[in-house]
């Protein structure tokens, strides 16, 4: 088997962006933080990326898009001005967040949207709010649990997503709003969709 390339290391296609690369690249020395060997790899992959892609720049052999940035283009946008860093935060919050690439959004909204409309479709149906909500649980902690495989802390995420959905959907029916009609299972269905969004794609 051949041996592989820097893209395929960091598990990114050869027209990722940077913020792509970045991320990959973040993601995989957290998952392997207890080896440094890997960690080692991880970064002399990351490195020859961005020495591949100026290569072939300064060659004019590709065309930059404006969505991909250098490291030095990146830190000049950084010394412009103040930014929120994940690398500032303390440790123990950085662990528990997470910078999701946009494929991974679009697909946590479909799968969420679609149960938040199928939620509003079948609210008479007890049966089939139950199954929704089975569904929406599964859902948040096997996506939640494929980031850093700890099936603990995705499950902890998703009850606690659970209970303040119960707090907040009971405090909500309480405001003067009709809810469309909605009963009060299928509106703390709906907060708990999304809480779960929120969760599946910011928290690790």
């Amino acid at each position: 088997m051949s041996e592989q390339t820097p893209y395929q290391k960091l598990e990114v296609s050869e027209d990722a962006s940077f913020e792509e690369i970045q991320s990959a690249r973040d993601r995989l020395v957290a998952l392997n933080d207890d080896n440094e060997q890997s960690k080692q790899d991880v970064e002399v992959a990351y490195d020859a990326i961005l020495m591949d892609r100026l290569r072939r720049r300064q060659a004019g052999e590709i065309k930059v898009p404006e969505r991909i940035r250098f490291a030095e283009q990146l830190a000049e946008k950084k010394a412009a001005g103040p930014a929120i860093s994940l690398d500032k935060m303390p440790d123990g919050l950085q662990r528990l967040l997470d910078r999701p690439e946009g494929r991974e959004v679009l697909i946590t909204s479909l799968v969420w949207a679609g149960l938040m409309g199928l939620t509003v479709a079948s609210q008479t149906s007890q049966d089939t709010l139950a199954l929704l909500m089975a569904i929406g649980l599964g859902f948040n902690i096997f996506w939640i649990q494929r980031k850093e495989l700890k099936l603990g802390r995705a499950v902890l995420i998703t009850l606690s997503c659970v209970a303040i959905a119960g707090l907040l959907g009971v405090a909500l029916l309480q405001l003067p709003f009709g809810w469309f009609g909605l009963n009060e299972t299928a509106v703390v269905a709906l907060v708990a969709f999304i809480l779960f969004w929120g969760a599946s794609n910011f928290l690790r």
